[in-house]
């Protein structure tokens, strides 16, 4: 593996630490109807630059989102059973995984439960409310992970754009194949926009704006190469970018504006998800060639906690509704609400990396060589010349 794929692991793994994160505080604050109790102080730490930046996971599933799709637009495609394969073969990493996930929460459901209803009426959080209503049966585990739904698992609903997305980025590997040219990359263009503006504002599919930075993650793999020699020179240069990608979304962006036009902000200039993409984009096109942000992120702690990136993003929901509210539901009235916040928030942490390296290493390792098997008997029987 190359060092760049090292920096591009050390993303996600941060990533999906901060998706965790991001479903903590809307849980215990942000998505709360009145303000649980937290301090001003601590208020204006999590709203405002820098820690702001794990406390809000937009950029990092766009992040997340455009690494899949640079990592899919790298496989080359020329058959269509290649195509076909490849479709497959992503449908079972996904299902897999999907499905140890589930029937864990129907294990939880059944035995010590989720306690979302008294903690969604403490909390006066009704986003927390909408979640465990039903039983999570075997039945309905096995459903969900079949047609990759979020019942059973609420924040895996944006891992069907995801499959759906890199699964078009096979399809578009497979065409450009027969129509090269930039005329196809232009016409390709136009239809994945077309299809996710019909999709949000027809079908009303959210989070369409994620399957476009997906397809982001092709542009970001076609950009040509900056060579060595360049690098070298323009070191500093990439540092700046790659950190200011990540300081102008952490509320940067916002401020700057307020610096320039004050309170009179042009409309097209407010916050949106496009500037959110850029700024994506551009951290990822510069990380890769900056100097000690790049080394961070492929330093060794960071390589081994990359291995258990996948297994944070799916049990770090059940762990919060079954474990984290029950410690709140305890801890209620005992002493301030900074304090609860904040132990809850680095036992439920701790608890998370322990369980996602125990997951990872019984259910992930026996997903993986169970999508492997399949993979052999599917080429087995319809090889690829």
């Amino acid at each position: 593996m190359s060092r760049r794929e090292y920096c591009l692991d050390g993303i996600k793994f941060i990533a999906c630490m901060i998706i965790f994160w991001t479903h903590f505080v809307g849980a215990f604050y942000s998505l709360c109807a009145v303000n649980p109790g937290l301090g001003p102080r601590m208020e204006f730490l999590l709203t405002h630059s820098p820690l702001k930046i794990f406390t809000d996971s937009a950029m990092m599933l766009m992040i997340f989102m455009m690494i899949s799709g640079y990592l899919a637009a790298g496989k080359k495609i020329r058959t269509f059973r290649e195509l076909w394969q490849a479709v497959l073969f992503r449908y079972f990493r996904f299902v897999l995984p999907f499905l140890f996930a589930n029937l864990l929460v129907c294990v939880i459901w059944y035995t010590v439960g989720f306690r979302t209803q008294p903690a969604a009426e403490l909390l006066h959080n009704d986003w927390v409310r909408g979640y465990y209503v039903i039983p999570v049966t075997p039945y309905l585990a096995v459903r969900e992970a079949l047609t990759l739904g979020s019942l059973a698992n609420g924040p895996l609903w944006m891992m069907r754009h995801l499959a759906g997305a890199t699964c078009g980025v096979y399809l578009y590997s497979f065409l450009r194949e027969r129509i090269p040219g930039p005329l196809f990359d232009i016409a390709a263009a136009i239809v994945v926009l077309g299809v996710c503006h019909y999709a949000e504002h027809t079908l009303h599919i959210n989070g369409m704006y994620l399957v476009m930075a997906c397809f982001a993650g092709i542009l970001l793999k076609r950009l040509p190469e900056v060579g060595e020699a360049k690098q070298e020179k323009y070191r500093m240069l990439f540092n700046v970018l790659a950190l200011s990608g990540i300081a102008l979304e952490a509320q940067g962006y916002v401020t700057l504006l307020k610096c320039i036009f004050g309170d009179r902000i042009p409309s097209f200039l407010l916050w949106n998800t496009w500037y959110c993409m850029a700024f994506s984009f551009l951290f990822l096109w510069a990380i890769r060639y900056a100097g000690f942000p790049r080394k961070l992120l492929e330093s060794r702690p960071l390589r081994k906690l990359s291995e258990i990136s996948f297994s944070v993003f799916l049990i770090h929901w059940p762990v919060i509704a079954a474990f984290s509210f029950r410690l709140l539901l305890r801890m209620a009235n005992t002493m301030s609400y900074n304090r609860v916040f904040v132990i809850i928030l680095a036992v439920t942490t701790a608890a998370v990396v322990l369980l996602a390296f125990v997951y990872e290493m019984t259910c992930g390792r026996l997903a993986d060589k169970l999508a492997k098997a399949l993979q052999t008997a599917v080429r087995r029987r319809w090889p690829v010349s």
